[in-house]
């Protein structure tokens, strides 16, 4: 809605000044003014000409005059510009430039509408209710489904469910589980905690998101939410987790209600409910790219995930069927390790180094021998490193996972640069101390710092092209062998 025109006028001190002003300037003036009053013998271009003549006349009396106006702000809509800040002002000016982009594109791709909008009745939109989303039959009676629901021309409801092979602990672990979203959700570039409750874990959450909106590009955002975590009471018990946000760039409103049910003694429906509002008509093409992009594809990548994260933690009820064989820290040492890239193996916490290349000596700015028992934060990191992304990389290696993140580092000699870690569970076969890690790092050019999209295979590279992952022996094997 277009602000309404402010209304100028002078204050008495003024009129006094004007009724006493020029006469030649005061008898134009009410020469136009009579004429434009006597508008039944003029006609339509007549009428127009007078009223601008009327303004211009009165523009050069308080000109010439030189009459402070005043403003009567009693009659303007100031609630579009409430917030005067500098965030909230740039904020708007975003806003508006997106209107405007969307508006050139339906312009260009004849996407008006040829209806006269403003003999339309204007819609009476119903107050939705707010009602505490309960787990209904027909969720727990069908493996999947979803229910789709729109209240008025800015919200939309959704509901999504279906159901995964593991106990409630592992997918509300996932989703409770912030910092590591940008390893598994494909369109969330950002995760972190903003705050937490003593007793109830998480209470404020960052989420980064970039998708693809018709029209638009690729939209993104920084999306703050308030967080309420259930977890399961018992070990496959029902569990929750609900975010929510009350203001972002695009939304007025954004709701993940995400809920665990078990449904057997080793099967979990997945719940999701999804309400969104958008803080303008013209952002409801996100809408659309939320429920393709985010909804639809998310259920893929949750089972993958689950898989994974059954397989990292040991297994979960004898699930998955077939786990994948992690490498032994004696393949590394006779692969990666001989090769000429910055190869480090480190003990079961992720940091402590057990084994290191001269390619990482060389990185690092150290001497070789000096490497084993030193940690990397303290050979690499400074205040520039973002802690956001290290607390990240520190969830997956407590969880045991392969990861991938861009750090701004810094060797002894003070030189600075962007360096790229992909780091994978090992099993320690040397010293039989259960998973340890081993780590790539590679430096890389104008890439920000951030936790990257888990991928499998990422270290693959590291064994060579001909490299075909015999199997190694050891020199404890051989040992035993000669006997």
């Amino acid at each position: 809605m277009l602000p309404r025109i402010q209304r100028w006028f002078p204050s008495r001190a003024v009129s006094r000044q004007f009724w006493a002003g020029p006469p030649d300037v005061l008898r134009s003036v009410s020469a136009v003014k009579d004429a434009v009053i006597s508008g039944a013998s003029l006609n339509e271009d007549q009428r127009t000409q007078g009223h601008m003549i009327f303004r211009d006349g009165m523009n050069q009396v308080f000109k010439t005059l030189e009459v402070p106006l005043q403003v009567d702000l009693s009659q303007a809509d100031t609630s579009l510009y409430a917030d005067l800040s500098e965030s909230g002002l740039r904020r708007r000016l975003d806003n508006l430039k997106a209107e405007v982009l969307l508006i050139e594109k339906y312009l260009a791709e004849g996407l008006t509408s040829t209806s006269n909008p403003g003999t339309a009745p204007a819609a009476v939109e119903p107050v939705p209710v707010a009602v505490e989303p309960t787990v209904v039959a027909s969720v727990l009676d069908s493996e999947e489904g979803e229910e789709y629901l729109e209240l008025d021309r800015l919200t939309r409801q959704l509901k999504k469910w279906y159901t995964v092979d593991s106990c409630t602990e592992t997918p509300y672990q996932m989703m409770s589980t912030f910092e590591l979203y940008p390893q598994w959700i494909p369109w969330c570039l950002s995760g972190r905690v903003l705050s937490t409750h003593p007793t109830k874990g998480v209470s404020s959450a960052a989420v980064g998101f970039g998708i693809k909106v018709p029209f638009l590009g690729t939209l993104g955002d920084d999306i703050v939410y308030r967080v309420e975590l259930e977890p399961p009471t018992e070990p496959h018990g029902v569990a929750r987790v609900y975010t929510v946000s009350d203001q972002s760039r695009y939304m007025d409103r954004l709701v993940y209600d995400w809920r665990f049910v078990p449904v057997s003694d080793s099967r979990t429906r997945v719940i999701l409910n999804l309400e969104f509002k958008a803080a303008a008509a013209w952002c409801t093409p996100i809408w659309e790219s939320l429920r393709r992009d985010v909804v639809n594809n998310i259920s893929s990548a949750f089972i993958d995930r689950i898989v994974l994260l059954q397989a990292s933690q040991g297994g979960d009820r004898s699930r998955p069927l077939s786990r994948p064989q992690l490498a032994s820290v004696t393949s590394v040492l006779q692969g990666p390790m001989l090769r000429d890239q910055a190869v480090v193996v480190t003990e079961t916490n992720g940091r402590t180094i057990r084994h290191a290349n001269a390619a990482f000596a060389r990185l690092a700015g150290r001497p070789l021998e000096g490497l084993p028992g030193k940690d990397i934060p303290d050979l690499l990191q400074d205040v520039a490193t973002d802690r956001t992304v290290l607390r990240a990389l520190g969830s997956a290696i407590r969880s045991r996972l392969p990861a991938t993140v861009v750090l701004r580092n810094r060797n002894m000699a003070g030189d600075r640069f962007l360096n790229r870690l992909s780091l994978a569970p090992l099993d320690d076969d040397e010293r039989n101390t259960g998973v340890v890690f081993w780590a790539v790092l590679k430096v890389v050019q104008g890439v920000e710092q951030r936790l990257e999209l888990s991928e499998l295979g990422a270290l693959d590279e590291a064994w060579g092209p001909d490299y075909e992952h015999p199997q190694t022996i050891s020199g404890r094997d051989m040992l035993t062998q000669s006997k």
